[in-house]
């Protein structure tokens, strides 16, 4: 155990006095930022008297107790940061710096470092203190193909702060090294985004790990955001599945993206532009209903990181089925997925406790390949969402809503949304021949609206929207054919480019009105 104090308290009767050196049981030197700032002592008198005692402002300070000394860029990082008065600056580049330990180390790590309370003995903290549970936590776990394990870990209190690196069942490579340095950046960008107000969830770059060398990421943070409120993130990746979910007092978002098999991706231009619309709809789903912006934030943040960085092989196939580039556009390029946002139900009319404000939104996607061979293949796409909302609105747009047991205040708008949408393509062949080529969309919306004046309902009126429309694809295919007429049977290249062009209509069309025109 080391002790630092900001200033000295050799002698309090003297002005300026020398700053006590550290003790150190390694003998390593300490970061050039703790010398410089022990340099010198400032004494404070409490009162002109001779008689009154004269106090350095090392006795008034907290003194800094270091797990062990050591020279390191990660101990120069948290000499610094340790100061730092909130949490976002606590673990400021803390997370690359560990990291970037595996260019020339890769075995554990361990240093913490806590702030006592002036006049509070060094000697009474025991050594398990420095890495009990805290209240900030951020821990990355990775296992390599040779199924070594590494844990790095940083963990935050109000005077506390401390890392620790693990590495179990093995030995690292230089290879393995190379890659867990490589993910250093992708780490603090994650570790910024979840420190930040509002959090994000930017962990787009951690999914971007070497497959050949990296078999999965794990990454769980547990951030103290004060007022009881407690998120946790907990991101799973491999070559499997990539699950996120987090957690807090707003509610909960889960994405889970099925990796397993990437026969059925699209073009990186394809994804991109599927990814987009969905992050279009659940805008529109979150104005719909009202959603909290900040959560449904996080929600867009990890559904399109989820779908980023997909290591597809170069020719993927299902059961030895591959599909062509008609069949790619016959959908919607993604992998399967299955994605929700729920918001915490609040009674906010405090006269009417069955009255919610609340937020529902879920979305996904199933694809099945079947068939006994490329020429007998048989493809199915779902596709469906559902909003289920609630909310309080004021009766005048300039004035806010408070509503209070006092039924001058009952004057409002209660809504409730209820929507659904589905899109299901179909694709068959025979003998290499099309057979099936069809889109199915439906949408049903459906919103309540009830009026209250004074305490009294006054109207209560419900819209329902639904509608459905079959887009017959091989109508279209066959009547292209007939009309060209360079067209040669056998020749698939017409039929391939219609087959393609349908990108944009197999996305879910959530609005009902849309699907009429």
């Amino acid at each position: 155990m080391t002790v630092i104090s900001p200033l000295s308290n050799q002698n309090p009767n003297v002005q300026r006095s020398a700053a006590t050196s550290a003790s150190s049981t390694s003998g390593a030197a300490w970061p050039q930022s703790q010398q410089s700032t022990a340099a010198g002592s400032t004494s404070v008198t409490l009162n002109q008297q001779s008689n009154d005692p004269t106090y350095t402002l090392a006795q008034l300070s907290p003194k800094s107790v270091w797990e062990r000394v050591a020279s390191d860029a990660v101990t120069s990082r948290m000499a610094g940061n340790i100061y730092a008065p909130n949490l976002a600056n606590r673990f400021d580049g803390l997370g690359a710096a560990l990291l970037s330990r595996f260019k020339l180390d890769g075995s554990d790590f361990s240093q913490a470092v806590m702030q006592l309370p002036a006049g509070t003995p060094a000697d009474s903290v025991k050594a398990s203190a420095f890495h009990a549970q805290t209240d900030n936590q951020v821990a990355l776990t990775v296992t390599t193909r040779s199924g070594a394990t590494v844990t790095v870990s940083l963990g935050n209190d109000d005077d506390r702060l401390a890392v620790q690196i693990a590495v179990t069942n093995g030995k690292l490579s230089d290879a393995e090294r190379d890659a867990l340095s490589n993910l250093s950046g992708a780490f603090q960008k994650a570790i910024d985004g979840l420190t930040a107000m509002p959090p994000r969830l930017d962990v787009g770059d951690l999914l971007a790990f070497d497959p050949k060398v990296l078999a999965s990421v794990n990454l769980h943070a547990s951030v103290d955001r004060g007022h009881n409120d407690i998120q946790t993130i907990d991101l799973v990746a491999n070559d499997q599945q990539r699950t996120l979910t987090s957690k807090s007092l707003t509610g909960t978002v889960n994405v889970d993206v099925n990796v397993a098999d990437t026969a059925m991706l699209g073009s990186a231009t394809q994804q991109a532009d599927a990814v987009h619309k969905y992050l279009e709809q659940f805008d529109a789903a979150r104005s719909r209903g009202q959603g909290d912006a900040a959560l449904m934030t996080m929600f867009k943040d990890a559904f399109a990181a989820l779908h980023s960085n997909i290591n597809a092989d170069e020719t993927p196939k299902i059961r030895g089925i591959q599909l062509s580039t008609g069949d790619h556009g016959m959908m919607t390029g993604l992998a399967d997925f299955s994605a929700s946002i729920t918001q915490t139900a609040v009674k906010s009319n405090p006269m009417r406790s069955d009255e919610v404000d609340a937020f529902s939104y879920q979305v996904s996607q199933d694809t099945k390949i079947t068939g006994a061979s490329a020429l007998d293949r048989n493809i199915k796409q779902h596709q469906e969402s559902k909003l289920d909302a609630s909310f309080h609105r004021s009766l005048f747009a300039d004035t806010s809503l408070m509503l209070d047991e006092n039924r001058f205040s009952q004057n409002y708008f209660y809504e409730q949304i209820h929507d659904s949408a589905s899109s299901n393509t179909e694709i068959g062949y025979q003998d290499g021949n099309l057979t099936k080529a069809s889109i199915t969309q439906s949408a049903d919306q459906s919103r309540r609206v009830q009026k209250y004046e004074l305490g009294r309902l006054e109207s209560d009126t419900t819209d329902p929207v639904s509608n459905t429309h079959t887009t017959d694809v091989l109508a279209l295919v066959k009547a292209a054919e007939q009309s060209d007429e360079s067209y040669r049977p056998g020749d698939i290249k017409l039929q391939e480019k219609i087959l393609s062009s349908m990108h944009d209509r197999v996305m879910l069309q959530p609005e009902a009105g849309r699907l009429a025109n």
